[in-house]
């Protein structure tokens, strides 16, 4: 009954978009797509830095980002698993010239360029080994992908490259948002504190029940006091 629910919002979204796409013919349409609840303020503000009046940005969420992304101008619950449900749904998504998310899904509007912007700024394994190849191909799907740095974007091309015959993305280094995003945050506390930025460290463990021998959960605290109490830095952890 709750995903019938779902999936009758999501309907009633994309023909709100569909009109919209409609009434405001000469613009181009964007779709920002929030599927996981995770620290999305670098995504909002890199939205808000987008000033072209030629552009018509949507925000689209699912149940578990609704409470932090429903609050934003123009923004509609829309699930894309449960587009695949939906009759029609390539008409009514028909006019999205691009769809953009930083994390991935595998069901897209017809017409749209698709945009990946990794979250990733190193080499580290994305998934499980047993499902790295599935995974792949599917990415080779998309248009492009924005890596957060050039050792990044090396291993998005291998991966890539093992798995698929022709690749279709185009990969572009163009910086890690949400690391720009924290340090620019930092610089503000800093400049408020009137302290200089190199006593601020920025601690952002990834959590991964896939990869425990890389997890620095078992030394995190002995870390964290070590920096505090022995080199005096300011940490903030994220």
């Amino acid at each position: 009954m709750i995903k019938f629910f779902y999936l009758l919002k999501t309907f009633y979204s994309i023909i709100r978009i569909y009109l919209q796409t409609i009434y405001f013919k000469d613009k181009i349409f964007l779709i920002f797509y929030f599927p996981v609840k995770a620290y999305q303020e670098n995504i909002i503000e890199l939205i808000n830095s987008i000033n072209d009046k030629k552009l018509k940005i949507i925000l689209t969420f699912n149940k578990s980002t609704s409470n932090e992304i429903k609050k934003y101008q123009n923004s509609f619950f829309l699930d894309f698993v449960y587009l695949r449900y939906i009759p029609f749904k390539n008409f009514f998504l028909k006019n999205i010239k691009f769809f953009l998310s930083s994390y991935l899904t595998y069901i897209y509007p017809p017409n749209s360029k698709n945009i990946y912007i990794s979250h990733d700024i190193y080499d580290a394994p994305m998934i499980n080994k047993k499902l790295e190849k599935k995974m792949f191909i599917r990415i080779n799907k998309i248009d492009y992908i924005f890596a957060g740095s050039d050792v990044s974007k090396k291993y998005l091309y291998n991966q890539l490259k093992k798995y698929n015959e022709n690749i279709k993305p185009k990969i572009f280094n163009t910086g890690y948002l949400k690391l720009d995003h924290v340090f620019n945050k930092i610089k503000l506390i800093n400049k408020r504190k009137n302290e200089s930025f190199g006593q601020t460290i920025l601690i952002a463990p990834a959590y991964s029940l896939n990869y425990r021998k890389y997890n620095i959960s078992k030394i995190l605290i002995k870390l964290i006091n070590f920096l505090i109490f022995n080199q005096k830095k300011i940490i903030i952890y994220r």
